[in-house]
């Protein structure tokens, strides 16, 4: 792993010990500031953001905030198709 994916993992795990505690609204701040800084440094499509959308979209849900959520869940649908189609350098 990268440090640049090690610092958003470790935002990440923050995030989720964060909703475990029961601190939804800061664990959904943490999130949207990570979404916010993977994006700028790894782009909208990347994996990385993805995985950032899916911890946020997975808050929305346990939240019942289904409108919001499926928004989300349609980004991480495109993002995947677009990994799913680009070629492989194995």
């Amino acid at each position: 792993m990268t440090d640049r994916q090690l610092q958003i993992d470790a935002l990440i795990q923050l995030s989720r010990k964060l909703k475990r505690d029961g601190s939804k609204a800061q664990a959904e701040r943490l999130m949207r500031q990570t979404l916010v800084k993977v994006e700028e440094k790894e782009g909208t499509q990347s994996a990385l953001t993805g995985l950032a959308l899916l911890e946020l979209a997975d808050l929305f849900d346990e939240q019942g905030r289904d409108e919001e959520a499926g928004l989300l869940w349609n980004r991480i649908r495109k993002i995947m198709i677009e990994h799913s189609e680009a070629p492989n350098n194995d």
